[in-house]
């Protein structure tokens, strides 16, 4: 499989401010409440003082067909904005809804790194999340990739390579806890996993594309391509 995904992780303040976006919309949610409803945006209980925000391709891979139609992927101010909200409770788990009226199957990915007598570092935390996240391609397989399945083993990766994602946004925060120096970082991406749907379609490298190759990264279709991050 080719796939040239460019997760830019911009490092920037993210400041909470109220948006027109109606978070507890019971539409964007069918089952339990949203990350960003009734949140202020405060650093959670479970947070110790101190805590604070962080400012913040390609290849083959054996045993993978390329895809035919993958989307090149943009960072997302939005989508950043909610995910450090999950990141601003100081504990690693995914909330029970994180969905924007844009991107209504709104997918998650969470990495944790701390460290004790030295500081934690922040460019070798955000390298190492993304190449574990990565490298969960070698439990996966063309099965998987043909009808997803097994969330607990490959949902990371696959979340990744989805030809449905077009947009990610994370955001980092640093505190000490036990004497640990730690960083939490939540990524979430306009898509999610679709149990028994193919993450991508195969065939040649950019072949599906209808507007055109991103001019730098040949196997990814332009910024343009009209890509439905909700579709099923």
């Amino acid at each position: 499989m080719k796939v040239e995904v460019r997760l830019l992780l911009l490092l920037a303040s993210l400041i909470i401010s109220a948006n027109a976006a109606n978070y507890c919309d019971s539409s964007l949610c069918p089952s339990g409440q949203h990350i960003a409803c009734g949140n202020n945006g405060k650093f959670g209980a479970q947070c110790p003082a101190g805590a604070k925000v962080v400012d913040l391709s390609g290849g083959n891979l054996p045993g993978y067909q390329q895809a035919r139609r993958m989307g090149t992927v943009q960072w997302d101010d939005e989508l950043a904005k909610i995910a450090l909200l999950n990141a601003k409770r100081c504990f690693m788990a995914h909330d029970a809804c994180r969905n924007i009226p844009r991107f209504t199957r709104s997918g998650q990915n969470i990495a944790l790194s701390s460290t004790k007598g030295m500081p934690n570092q922040l460019r070798k935390h955000l390298i190492e999340a993304i190449q574990n996240w990565f490298l969960e391609y070698k439990d996966g397989n063309m099965n998987i990739m043909n009808s997803f399945r097994d969330p607990k083993v490959v949902g990371h990766f696959t979340v990744m390579v989805s030809d449905r994602l077009v947009k990610v946004g994370c955001g980092t925060v640093r505190f000490t806890k036990n004497g640990r120096d730690t960083l939490l970082t939540t990524c979430n991406y306009s898509t999610t996993n679709i149990l028994n749907k193919p993450v991508y379609k195969t065939g040649t490298a950019a072949s599906g594309c209808t507007s055109g190759k991103n001019p730098t990264y040949k196997n990814l279709c332009s910024v343009n391509e009209p890509i439905n991050p909700n579709a099923i």
